[in-house]
């Protein structure tokens, strides 16, 4: 028997889509772009995510598995947060403002 299929995802077969425990959830392997729009003009700390594909001053499309680029959210922010915390600050600032913002819309685009 000869395939001539070719799909991009071996797990869903490009249906987006994957049964677990009986329900119909969106498929964790599937490639996906999102792109945040309306960020501070000159956002800051670009290349510290892998998951960018291409950016503007207010425009940043990330692309990857949704575990992907969650993760990469997550580590910015933390990385973010834990040199706030080594210069003495507390809480929201300047130095993790922009991580925390880009993770909770990241986390939103996605349904996370």
């Amino acid at each position: 028997m000869n395939n001539t299929h070719s799909f991009k995802c071996i797990e869903c077969f490009d249906t987006q889509v994957i049964d677990r425990s009986g329900a119909e959830v969106t498929c964790p392997y599937c490639p996906v772009t999102i792109k945040l729009t309306g960020l501070t003009h000159g956002f800051p700390a670009v290349e510290k995510y892998s998951t960018i594909a291409s950016y503007t001053s207010t425009t940043v499309t990330f692309t990857g598995t949704r575990g992907e680029i969650l993760r990469d959210a997550a580590i910015v922010r933390q990385q973010a947060c834990t040199a706030a915390r080594l210069q003495g600050l507390k809480g929201r600032n300047h130095v993790s403002s922009s991580a925390i913002s880009v993770e909770g819309r990241v986390q939103r685009a996605l349904g996370a």
